[in-house]
């Protein structure tokens, strides 16, 4: 699907929480495709299940683009 929107503060919080660093490669209005990062984290090891699941929780994905965050 397409990211509609993205809630920062949950992202920030969440690498605040870990000690970790996000970098997000995709934003609003871009395609996601399973399989394929939305971006990278450092360290590595802070990306655990639900670190990811919160980062994840953070990207409102859709079926369609939307002019929200776009």
């Amino acid at each position: 699907g397409y990211i509609q929107a993205v809630d920062h503060a949950r992202i920030v919080k969440t690498a605040c929480e870990a000690d970790a660093v996000i970098e997000l490669s995709a934003r609003s209005g871009h395609l996601m495709i399973a399989g394929i990062a939305a971006g990278r984290v450092w360290p590595a090891e802070a990306a655990t299940g639900s670190f990811t699941k919160e980062v994840e929780g953070g990207l409102i994905v859709g079926s369609e683009r939307t002019p929200v965050q776009d």
